[in-house]
């Protein structure tokens, strides 16, 4: 952390956020609520995957969720091979 960073925490029942910043996080500032329920949603909503949230000029402005699905195959595959013309 850089000095006169100080670290400042806001919890919510499903996750947990901690930023670095010189001022404290404004926990009764409607925009910060409604973006963290949307994380929140996203995260509730997600097995395997990431949310990402954009910041421009320290607001933010985006936030992107990518989810994750592994397929297992129940029959082997044999390897392709190539014939002869």
């Amino acid at each position: 952390m850089r000095p006169g960073m100080a670290s400042n925490t806001l919890s919510t029942p499903l996750l947990t956020l901690t930023m670095s910043t010189s001022d404290p996080i404004p926990t009764s500032d409607p925009e910060i609520a409604a973006w963290l329920q949307v994380v929140e949603r996203k995260v509730a909503g997600l097995r395997f995957g990431s949310v990402q949230i954009v910041v421009h000029e320290g607001r933010v402005t985006q936030i992107e969720s990518t989810e994750k699905f592994r397929l297992q195959s129940r029959v082997p595959v044999e390897p392709r091979v190539k014939e002869d013309e």
